[in-house]
């Protein structure tokens, strides 16, 4: 004997809100793709409502990762050859919608979700997706907080980049073992991020063409004379929006100041003027500043080298 169906469209509005109260998060989600009258009543009920697109990951598939109440729900989507069939993975199921495309089904957790933004994207490059009009034509929509590349070393040419300049509009960047065309290194970095990360950085040039307000460096490879450099460039204007750095080299090394503070003006800092300033969180050794007045704090340790732009 077949069991009957449960007729849920034909159930008053709020015994019908109460069924769906009962469903699992994902199960929500999967009910919503029946019809448009299913995504309808989900997003009306507001039940998804409390849910985040924490991560859209790109690389030869692509992995949206939604958070709802701390717990994470993953769907890994990969675009078949035709534009009108999509595979939808989830950690216990596998479908496929047909007249749906990966912006259809993107743009479709939006809706339900009532959200516009997503809180980080990550760029695993070179991966199939990350090529072509691909990132134009599905991701360009939406609004993310960080953006992330992931090279693995391998540099990152023209192309690529061209499409994914609608993405570098995000409050913080993370470039992990990051490498791109010497011309289009400028294109990523003096975008006016609110900080930037860096997973290595071995030239100076990098350093001077970044405009991110906080800027963090891991494994830098900057020689004394580079710092120097850095310095002066930034006592006569360059790094202009800088609040914060922090710069982390690999092994623990020697600051030679003789070289490092050559030809500019600095100030030893005492506990006072840090405790009249506010700064004791932030022990700095000396006190450097540009000719508008501009002060900048500066600590240097056994493998680190910070600074702390203050005001005047």
């Amino acid at each position: 004997m077949v069991a009957s169906s449960f007729p849920l469209h034909r159930l008053p509005a709020r015994p019908m809100e109460i069924v769906l109260q009962s469903f699992a998060f994902c199960n929500t989600i999967e009910y919503s793709l029946l019809s448009k009258k299913a995504k309808n009543l989900v997003t009306s009920s507001g039940l998804l409502f409390q849910a985040k697109l924490s991560e859209i990951d790109v690389s030869n598939q692509l992995k949206i990762d939604i958070e709802v109440l701390g717990r994470p729900f993953d769907y890994v989507l990969s675009p078949g050859y035709s534009s009108s069939r999509l595979e939808v993975q989830t950690q216990h199921t596998q479908w496929y919608l047909t007249s749906y495309s990966v912006k259809d089904f993107i743009d479709h957790l939006m809706v339900i979700t009532n959200t516009k933004h997503v809180e980080l994207i990550r760029f695993h490059c070179p991966g199939r997706l990350f090529y072509g009009q691909f990132l134009e034509s599905y991701l360009s929509e939406f609004s993310y907080r960080e953006v992330v590349f992931e090279t693995g070393g391998i540099t990152v040419s023209a192309e690529p980049l061209t499409f994914l300049i609608p993405f570098l509009q995000g409050e913080q960047l993370d470039l992990l073992v990051t490498l791109f065309d010497t011309f289009y290194t400028q294109c990523v970095l003096a975008r006016n991020w609110g900080q930037m990360n860096g997973g290595s950085f071995n030239r100076l040039n990098q350093l001077l063409l970044n405009n991110s307000a906080h800027i963090r460096i891991q494994q830098a490879m900057l020689s004394n004379l580079d710092m120097n450099i850095f310095l002066k460039s930034w006592t006569n204007g360059s790094n202009p929006r800088l609040k914060h750095g922090h710069v982390c080299f690999p092994v623990h090394r020697d600051f030679d100041l003789n070289i490092i503070l050559k030809e500019i003006e600095y100030q030893p800092v005492s506990s006072d003027e840090l405790d009249r300033r506010g700064e004791l969180t932030f022990l700095a050794h000396i006190s450097i500043r540009k000719p508008d007045g501009t002060i900048a704090l500066i600590k240097f340790s056994r493998a680190q080298f910070e600074m702390n732009v203050i005001g005047y």
